[in-house]
């Protein structure tokens, strides 16, 4: 835990507030977790056809059928969201 004293040993509140809010942030970002959705809201993703990845290569609006060159995911493989953190 870094020291948040002066010489004379009074806090210096200002910088260890800085000081401790960039720990938090560096922590916050290096630790992950971070999601993103793959389409907006009344949308859903489609893959191409032929592509074995899985990953989404467009979005379609709710209730249209994806056109040439793009398909479907198989039921209970779409995914929803995109991981930022890698």
């Amino acid at each position: 835990m870094p020291r948040c004293t002066t010489r004379d040993g009074s806090i210096a509140t200002r910088h260890c507030a800085v000081l401790v809010a960039l720990i938090a942030t560096s922590l916050l970002f290096s630790c992950g977790g971070f999601r993103e959705r793959v389409c907006v809201e009344g949308e859903y993703p489609v893959r191409l056809k032929h592509d074995r990845s899985g990953q989404p290569s467009a979005c379609v609006k709710d209730g249209e059928t994806p056109e040439h060159p793009y398909t479907t995911f198989r039921r209970g493989q779409t995914p929803e969201y995109v991981d930022l953190s890698e």
